[in-house]
């Protein structure tokens, strides 16, 4: 049940050997640290937390097109020679 529980997510190829031999090596303590530091966060928590991480690039975005349209207005465009 264990090893069926660490496959059931997407998780990086170290971090499933890591949580396998954990699991391997101390079956009882091992399934209980998986319980409470292995398991992530849900898929819906997930990807609300991406749409924020999101909106927040593009905030972030916005306000350098601002910063540098303050800029350029600032500076005098140079003469081509």
């Amino acid at each position: 049940v264990a090893f069926i529980t660490v496959f059931r997510q997407k998780r990086d190829i170290a971090t499933i050997w890591a949580w396998m031999l954990v699991l391997l090596f101390l079956p009882v303590i091992g399934f209980a640290i998986f319980f409470l530091a292995g398991s992530r966060i849900s898929s819906k928590k997930i990807f609300r937390l991406r749409t924020q991480e999101q909106r927040g690039l593009e905030q972030i975005a916005i306000n350098q097109r601002h910063q540098l349209a303050d800029i350029e207005t600032l500076l005098p465009i140079p003469e081509s020679a």
